[in-house]
């Protein structure tokens, strides 16, 4: 279903990119080279972010188990939902918050605005993943808006690709390292 959804997502995106603004789509996304030290530097950035991500869930649990967490039922859905997140999430999401919702709002607000408005749209996305875990909402924003600062810093879309695949890879690795995990071989 979340693969229709993206799929569906990004025939809307080349839409309003190609039709409203008649520019090409990528480089209408700002989808542009970025060298190979800063490509590196995104990568580990993402994974530095998610670590402190990570350090600060476990300073504040959520209060019960997430609508997320339920999905982790068995291994093969842990590979669908690493494979999706490594795979289709990093590009997909950028291209919607980072190449076209940024880039409209920088028109309008300015830089400083869109980073803002931006990451917390991203965020607010997962909420229902998220929901009761106020706390990680919160985190999931600031999250957004580190992805956001990246695109605004690097003036490609390709740096918060990259920064948003590092963090998701992190985030897998530690899953499929932890006794949740190891557990699931057993079921």
């Amino acid at each position: 279903v979340q693969l229709v959804y993206y799929a569906l997502l990004l025939l809307l995106l080349y839409a309003l990119v190609r039709g409203r603004r008649g520019v090409p789509f990528w480089s209408g996304l700002a989808m542009r080279p970025l060298p190979a030290t800063q490509a590196g530097s995104a990568l580990f950035a993402g994974v530095v972010l998610a670590l402190v991500i990570q350090s600060a869930n476990l300073l504040v649990p959520p209060p019960q188990e997430l609508p997320f967490d339920r999905l982790f039922s068995s291994r093969a859905a842990v590979w669908l939902i690493i494979g999706a997140s490594l795979l289709v999430a990093p590009l997909v999401e950028e291209l919607v918050f980072r190449g076209y919702i940024y880039t409209v709002l920088e028109g309008v607000w300015g830089t400083a605005a869109a980073v803002l408005a931006s990451g917390l749209l991203f965020g607010a996305i997962h909420f229902p993943q998220l929901h009761p875990g106020y706390f990680q909402m919160g985190l999931l924003c600031v999250v957004g808006i580190v992805f956001s600062w990246a695109r605004a810093r690097t003036g490609t879309l390709l740096a918060s690709v990259l920064l948003h695949f590092g963090y998701n890879a992190t985030l897998s690795a530690a899953f499929l390292a932890s006794e949740q995990f190891r557990k699931l071989a057993s079921l």
